[in-house]
C-alpha cells in the first residue's frame, strides 16, 4: 500500500493473527496482502509521536493476552525517549493507550513471560519481567487506572440518568501479604463533547461490594477504575460492570 512504509526498523511484529507494523500515519497488517488496520486511537497516537525521534518506535507481542504493543516517544511528554504505548488485542479487536517507559521488548517463548528494558540514565539499566508481581518494585503502585470512553444514549440526543452501579472486579493478592484490597470506580459526566469531565460519584469497591446507589445526569458518562495507592500486594482485574441507565429528557 502507498504510504505504508515502516516508521522505524523495529516497528513491526509477527503474531498468530499475521504481521503488524506501523507507518508514520497508521497501523497496518499483512496476511498475504497489506491492509490498513482500523484503529480507534489513531489520531491520538500518531498526532503525539515525536517524529524527530520516531526511529525509536518499536513493537512487541504479549501472547498470553493476545496483544500487540506499540511503544513510541511522545511530544506531550517531551522526553525524546519512548514513554507511551498503544495496545491492540487482535482477538477482541480493541485498542487501549497508556504511559510506560520501555526501550526494548522480548516476547515470551524463550522465557515464560515477556521481558522489557528500562533505564533512567546510562548507568541505571533494568530488565523487567512482565505479568508477574503486584507492586512497583518495592513501592506502592501509583496512578494506575483504566478509563472508558464516553457512554451515551441516542448519540447524545437524550440525557442519560444513572441510578445504580454493580461492580465486577476480581482481586488478586500476594499470598505473603494481607492487603486490604480495594479500588475506586469514578463516575464521570459531561454535557459537551470537548467539555472537561466532572466527577459525579466515587464508589469504593472491595471484594464484598454489591450494588451501589449513585446519581448522575448528563449527555454522556464514563467510568474510571483506579487503584487505591495506599496498599501493596494486590492487583485487580475488570469484569463486566453493570449500570442502571435510563433516558432523562431530550437534548437542551
Amino acid at each position: 500500500n502507498e504510504g505504508s512504509g515502516l516508521i522505524a526498523p523495529k516497528a513491526c511484529v509477527n503474531s498468530p493473527s499475521g504481521i503488524f507494523f506501523a507507518s508514520r500515519t497508521g497501523f497496518y497488517t499483512y496476511t498475504g496482502a497489506v491492509r490498513k488496520l482500523p484503529c480507534s486511537v489513531q489520531d491520538h497516537v500518531f498526532g503525539d509521536i515525536d517524529q524527530g525521534q520516531a526511529f525509536k518506535c518499536f513493537m512487541g507481542i504479549n501472547s498470553e493476552f493476545d496483544e500487540m504493543w506499540f511503544f513510541y516517544p511522545s511530544k506531550i511528554d517531551n522526553t525524546r525517549e519512548v514513554s507511551r504505548y498503544a495496545v491492540y488485542n487482535y482477538v477482541d479487536n480493541n485498542w487501549s493507550i497508556g504511559s510506560l517507559v520501555r526501550y526494548a521488548w522480548q516476547a515470551s517463548g524463550v522465557d515464560e513471560k515477556p521481558y522489557a528494558t528500562f533505564a533512567e540514565n546510562t548507568q541505571d539499566g533494568r530488565l523487567y519481567e512482565h505479568e508477574v508481581g503486584f507492586d512497583d518494585d518495592e513501592s506502592v503502585m501509583t496512578n494506575v487506572f483504566v478509563e472508558s470512553s464516553d457512554i451515551d444514549i441516542a448519540s447524545g440526543n437524550n440525557f442519560t440518568f444513572v441510578r445504580k452501579l454493580l461492580p465486577d472486579i476480581e482481586f488478586k493478592k500476594d499470598p505473603t501479604q494481607t492487603p486490604n484490597s480495594k479500588m475506586n470506580i469514578v463516575l464521570q459526566t459531561r454535557n459537551q463533547p470537548n467539555a472537561t469531565k466532572s466527577t459525579a460519584n466515587t464508589v469504593s469497591v472491595s471484594e464484598t461490594t454489591g450494588v451501589s446507589h449513585v446519581r448522575a445526569r448528563a449527555r454522556s458518562i464514563s467510568l474510571k477504575f483506579e487503584s487505591d495507592a495506599t496498599e501493596k500486594g494486590f492487583a485487580w482485574q475488570l469484569g463486566t460492570t453493570r449500570l442502571d441507565i435510563t433516558p432523562s429528557g431530550g437534548r437542551a
